[in-house]
């Protein structure tokens, strides 16, 4: 889905006044699918039934190797989506384009957050003093200052090269 289509949708929403909180606040999330370990297994058993013990052992090595430079992969990645995410909002935010005001409380409260099932999210957590979070409005824009201003759009877009480096280097430090 294009930055365009994402915009028009929500600019719909908007309009029907179908806001929430669940729909509006902007995340950039990252996973590791485990496609790997079972068919690796299964080569590893196959390989030992061989009689082939020392590369079989490598194998299962590897998926363990795989499964903790993951977990440190997300984390990376999830620290450096962080920085670039506030960096973006820093220096695109506000400054007469939307209406909206930068005070720096929107850039501070972008964090990293590790969910039960292994997600990372980044997202910015501020809120008004009525406890509405507004990050999504300043990501989507609305009535009142229609200019979207897609800072964790463009934190996503802009760490695609990070994520092929980091996945390389995980897989390199596998034995891959």
């Amino acid at each position: 889905m294009s930055m365009k289509d994402i915009v028009g949708k929500l600019i719909d929403m908007n309009n029907a006044d179908n806001l929430s909180a669940d729909n509006l606040r902007p995340v950039v999330e990252y996973r590791v699918t485990d496609n790997y370990s079972k068919p690796m297994t299964q080569v590893a058993s196959e390989l030992k039934s061989l009689g082939m013990d020392d590369e079989a052992e490598r194998i299962i090595r590897q998926i363990g190797l795989i499964k903790s430079g993951s977990e440190s992969m997300l984390t990376e990645l999830g620290r450096q989506n962080v920085r670039k995410a506030q960096t973006i909002e820093r220096g695109m935010v506000g400054h007469g384009r939307s209406g909206y005001v930068p005070t720096g409380n929107l850039m501070r409260s972008i964090k990293a957050h590790r969910l039960t099932d292994g997600r990372l999210q980044v997202y910015p957590e501020a809120a008004t003093k009525k406890g509405t979070e507004y990050g999504g409005f300043v990501e989507y824009g609305t009535r009142k200052h229609p200019t979207p201003e897609p800072f964790m759009y463009q934190s996503n877009k802009e760490m695609q090269s990070v994520i092929h480096k980091e996945v390389s280097e995980l897989l390199k430090g596998a034995g891959f």
